[in-house]
């Protein structure tokens, strides 16, 4: 399994500067208009669109976290990728859009 670097832990973002400039705040909002998905369906479909980019078809499986950061506009976030047969890089690439995208439309429903 592929770790996504800097997605969790201090020291995972300290020895990761590529990862981190993919973590871009989006501005808190006051008034939510972000549809809640559960952990589940985020990671189906941020896996769907992994497996649809360029050099990612064969990606296994994505986790994907709550996050809590009064700074960030964001609620979740993905802490692992299994790159499966794909191009680790590639998809960790793939997945920095992808997230930052998915990101402004969907806020993780409460468990």
């Amino acid at each position: 399994m592929h770790r996504v670097r800097g997605a969790v832990g201090h020291h995972a973002r300290r020895h990761a500067p590529s990862f981190k400039r993919c973590r871009i705040a989006i501005e808190k909002r006051t008034v939510t208009d972000k549809s809640p998905k559960t952990r589940a369906e985020l990671e189906a479909l941020v896996l769907a669109e992994l497996r649809a980019a360029s050099d990612c078809g064969g990606a296994a499986h994505v986790t994907v976290v709550a996050y809590d950061d009064y700074r960030v506009g964001a609620t979740w976030e993905v802490a692992s990728c299994d790159a499966g047969t794909s191009v680790p890089e590639a998809c960790e690439r793939a997945l920095c859009d992808i997230v930052r995208r998915l990101q402004q439309h969907f806020d993780i429903a409460p468990s």
